[in-house]
């Protein structure tokens, strides 16, 4: 049998195995943690990818969870590694290995390019479509017969 003092000793937790991140951005990442000992600092570059410890998930990404359980829970954050939307943290551009996240509107560094570029588009096929129309409507003036004169 144990002593009253082993008995009061707690366990240490096995530590949770390292998250996965990579940096889909053309852009240098840098994540810097505040420690109770200092700062942490992971660096990422264009389309790398890296292990982080598992307990700097929720200060990289802050996920509003879809899964209903944590709703029922009380959770306004996910804790445990949902599904969700990204709304804050300190690289939400960041994407975690094995959880489908969204982020939040105006957290996309690349969102305004990819409307830019959908505004470009469109404004593309407009023009293409009004060459096309001018174009159909030139070939046909130009084909068609041109009328016989009235004959007195």
């Amino acid at each position: 049998m144990l002593s009253p003092e082993i008995q009061r000793i707690k366990p240490v937790p096995a530590a949770a195995p390292p998250t996965r991140w990579k940096n889909p951005t053309s852009d240098h990442v840098r994540v810097v943690v505040n420690l109770p000992t200092g700062k942490a600092a992971y660096d990422f570059k264009p389309g790398e990818t890296r292990d982080i410890p598992a307990e700097f998930n929720d200060h990289i990404h802050r996920v509003r969870c879809s899964d209903p359980a944590c709703h029922k829970s009380g959770y306004a954050f996910c804790l445990r590694g949902h599904e969700g939307v990204v709304v804050a943290g300190v690289a939400p551009q960041l994407v975690r290995e094995g959880v489908e996240t969204k982020l939040a509107e105006g957290l996309d560094p690349l969102e305004e390019k990819r409307k830019e570029e959908a505004a470009a588009l469109a404004n593309a096929e407009l023009g293409q479509r009004v060459i096309n129309q001018a174009v159909a409507v030139a070939v046909d003036q130009i084909t068609r017969p041109s009328p016989k004169p009235a004959q007195k």
